[in-house]
């Protein structure tokens, strides 16, 4: 993965999950307006990193939570999810390490 942030890591930290054919900076958009108040974290999924190879959800869930802990960030003010990002905005969430106080997922496919 990679990972993009704007703000002040000692803020209240939001973390954005792309959608698919996208990567983290494409929420920047949003997150270019909250980073004054927030520390936003936009990561870009192994799959559109061309030198990495993607290993699955739980992996990136895994690569999330160290990138976060790494960073200070123990609780999550809010988790914002698009499309495909949603299904890994779960398994983040389902692995239970760090916390989100809201979460916001705009859509995801209901197959599996």
């Amino acid at each position: 993965m990679r990972f993009s942030t704007l703000g002040d890591p000692a803020n209240p930290a939001i973390l954005f999950f792309h959608a698919m054919g996208v990567v983290g900076e494409s929420s920047e958009r949003v997150s270019g307006h909250l980073a004054d108040r927030y520390y936003c974290v936009m990561p870009t999924s192994t799959v559109y990193c061309g030198d990495q190879r993607y290993a699955g959800r739980a992996d990136e869930a895994r690569q999330v939570e160290e990138f976060l802990r790494g960073h200070g960030v123990g609780r999550l003010a809010l988790v914002v999810a698009s499309s495909i990002g949603a299904d890994l905005g779960m398994a983040f969430l389902a692995r239970g390490a760090v916390p989100a106080d809201h979460v916001f997922f705009d859509g995801a496919s209901s197959r599996r």
